[in-house]
């Protein structure tokens, strides 16, 4: 035993070297005289200049000239340790728990390694690198460093980060903290793209709590000019299943927050994915989520895919006051696929609450994508819980592929979930509009509980002459082929169960061009209420899909029934005004449910009426175009519709008794006014006995009398 251990045995700090803790405290009741007695016998093996290097003021370390630790360990406990200028730490091992470093930034640490759990705030790369931030494999070698002992980090500069080959990763710590002295000066620039999502910067099993403020993160090919239209090629963090590259791969993480950040380029911030092949359903329910997502004024430029949980829950997830510039898939992924059937129920119950509010979703070009990718772009991807999503604005969100979609939400909620769309601004937001994905104005994944209010939905000429539908804004748009663009006002995700509720009250949405039905089968309580729809043209789409018809814009079909012992709900329409200059055919069908699969036998009829209530109370403007409307498998009806425009007739038909296999309507009561009417052939007026029916014909221009069609 040196004179070294003993001095260190005497300052109460243990060096991790061979040595006898029984003798030490043996030698330190010596005193002064052994202590002496000691330096003289291992005076050959000390160097003296080091003696008294440490200087101790309660729980404070004071480190005032440079150690040569000659490769040994240091432990620290609960201390502070102070570096005066130009002191530094060589060549050794620093260990500590719950150590807090003092010093300005210029280099501490030459050679050394951090070990344990420090819980260090504000640490700063300065006191590895000095001012030398050129070298990226060592700037992530440093990161990596305070990531292990739980430090925060802190930068004044910008340092570029790179490891040797795109399957490298780090698995070390839990936390990565990291703030900037402000976004424009401080981040870091990743240098190295991984092979694939299953590789990150930073991976383990379990993943990593991630927060990043005031800072930037930037790609090289960002720097250089290079955006892309790809699924991300940077990861900075994640843990992602798979059998052979991540089989261990089991994701639970506590928090991810992204505040007052600039990220630039195709960057994937967190990329996590889960799976029933690698863990119990218990363990799937209890840990297999990240419990709060928060992204905060952040600015993102060619970030495709930055955030992705597959097939894992969450409890609170807030999108809020962010811009979003050039994406071309989805902000948010939370979809869910490939498992075992028994793991979807607790991966359901796991997934909580969603707000998006006030950001802005803006392309500033058209977005490429592969004949494979049939998802671009858009903000949320998946669902099952409740969502929020207000004062958004978005717009050119426009893909040049025809065998790509656009979805304004692509959104999944079921009980006792919903989603909430109200006031936003959504102005170009639609898909090249193929055979196989139709564009939609407004699209719906699913969700069971819809709410739309107070929004503005617009697609300008623009955009069709941007993903190449038309040539110019002069352009005939009855010239449109039907097969090559197909494009509905909405698209509504089906619920089997006829259970939907859907509520679309006061919003606006104006289009040049739509040519394909809107399929509300399933919807079992619908509020259609003081809604502007205005479309220059309503034609036909060129080839039927599934069972949409030609001049039909709410199409019903009759194969969904609602279950037995369930409240009716109510189908209401009212105070909207719906103009349409121009139709193919002349004749516009406002809501149609024809036959379909029947329900009822003529042994045993239908007794059963979906809907309560059947109202509807619209203004349409139309020229030379004849109204169609059908009757719904509703208990009672009231009609109050106006007409204006020039030469218009209506058509109403019953087929909801067809065969007598569904009820007929108990009452019915209808009002009908017309500006200008001009009575055409196979255009008869439903008459049904014991209702009160209305005609207000205000100009008549046709010679024919009024054909009249009596249901018994």
């Amino acid at each position: 035993m040196c004179a070294k251990n003993f001095w260190t045995c005497t300052k109460k700090q243990i060096i991790k070297v061979t040595k006898n803790k029984f003798y030490c405290l043996v030698l330190m009741a010596f005193g002064t005289m052994v202590f002496l007695s000691f330096l003289t016998r291992c005076s050959k093996k000390i160097n003296k200049q080091h003696i008294g290097i440490f200087q101790y003021r309660e729980d404070t370390v004071f480190i005032s000239e440079s150690f040569d630790l000659n490769g040994e360990s240091i432990f620290f406990k609960n201390k502070k340790l102070k570096f005066l200028t130009s002191s530094m730490l060589r060549n050794g091992i620093i260990e500590g728990e719950n150590i807090q470093i003092i010093a300005s930034d210029h280099k501490i640490f030459d050679n050394i390694i951090l070990k344990g759990h420090w819980n260090s705030k504000d640490v700063l790369p300065e006191w590895f690198l000095g001012k030398n931030f050129k070298n990226a494999h060592q700037n992530f070698e440093v990161l990596k460093q305070f990531v292990e002992i739980n430090a925060s980090v802190f930068l004044n500069n910008i340092l570029p980060i790179a490891v040797k080959h795109g399957e490298e990763c780090f698995s070390g710590g839990r936390n990565i903290i990291i703030k900037g002295k402000d976004k424009k000066s401080s981040g870091l620039i990743f240098e190295s793209k991984h092979s694939n999502l299953f590789f990150s910067y930073f991976r383990s099993v379990q993943g990593y709590n991630i927060n990043l403020e005031n800072m930037s993160l930037t790609t090289r090919d960002f720097i250089d000019g290079k955006l892309s239209d790809k699924s991300a090629e940077y990861f900075f963090s994640g843990t992602y299943y798979h059998s052979q590259l991540n089989p261990v791969a089991k994701p639970s993480l506590d928090s991810i927050r992204i505040s007052n950040c600039m990220i630039s380029g195709n960057i994937s911030i967190a990329v996590y994915g889960a799976h029933s092949d690698n863990q119990t359903i218990q363990e799937f329910g209890s840990k297999n989520k990240i419990s709060d997502l928060e992204v905060k004024n952040c600015h993102f430029d060619n970030a495709n895919t930055p955030f992705v949980f597959s097939n894992m829950g969450y409890k609170n997830i807030l999108i809020k006051n962010n811009v979003i510039k050039n994406f071309s898939e989805t902000f948010l992924s939370i979809s869910e696929s490939g498992l075992n059937e028994t793991y979807y129920e607790p991966l359901r119950k796991n997934k909580k609450t969603i707000e998006i509010t006030n950001n802005i979703f803006e392309n500033t070009r058209v977005v490429f994508t592969a004949n494979d990718r049939a998802l671009t772009p858009c903000v949320i991807k998946g669902g099952y819980g409740t969502l929020l999503f207000t004062g958004n604005t978005l717009k050119n969100l426009l893909p040049s592929n025809p065998y790509s979609d656009v979805y304004t939400l692509y959104y999944t909620c079921a009980h006792p979930g919903k989603c909430t769309f109200h006031n936003n601004t959504v102005t170009n937001v639609l898909g090249k509009g193929g055979s196989n994905n139709p564009a939609s104005i407004i699209k719906d994944r699913g969700a069971q509980n819809l709410n739309m209010q107070e929004n503005t939905f617009m697609v300008e000429k623009d955009a069709l002459i941007k993903i190449g539908v038309i040539k110019s804004k002069n352009d005939d748009l009855s010239k449109i082929d039907g097969n090559t663009f197909l494009c509905t006002f909405m698209q509504i995700g089906n619920q089997t169960d006829f259970t939907k509720k859907m509520v679309f009250k006061n919003n606006t949405v104006r289009a040049p061009f739509i040519n394909l039905s809107t399929e509300i089968y399933d919807i079992a309580d619908l509020l259609f209420e003081n809604n502007i729809l205005e479309f220059e043209y309503f034609g036909p789409s060129g080839k039927n899909i599934s069972v949409s018809r030609d001049g039909v814009f709410f199409l019903g079909r009759k194969r969904l029934d609602r279950i037995h012992g369930s409240a009716q709900g109510n189908f209401i329409m009212k105070g909207n005004r719906i103009s349409i200059q121009k139709t193919r055919g002349n004749r516009f069908f406002y809501i149609q449910f024809p036959d379909g699969v029947q329900v009822g036998t003529l042994q045993n009829p239908d007794i059963n009426y979906n809907y309560k209530n059947v109202i509807v109370q619209d203004n349409f403007y139309l020229n030379e175009t004849q109204l169609g409307i059908s009757l719904l498998d509703g208990e009672n009806h009231q009609f109050d519709i106006q007409i204006d425009g020039q030469n218009n007739s209506i058509h109403v038909d019953d087929a909801t008794g067809a065969n007598h296999l569904r009820p007929n309507a108990k009452s019915y009561q209808s009002s009908v006014r017309f500006k200008k009417y001009k009575n055409s052939e196979g255009a008869p007026f439903v008459l049904i006995p014991g209702s009160t029916q209305k005609i207000i014909i205000e100009k008549r221009t046709a010679k024919k009398f009024l054909y009249f069609h009596i249901i018994i």
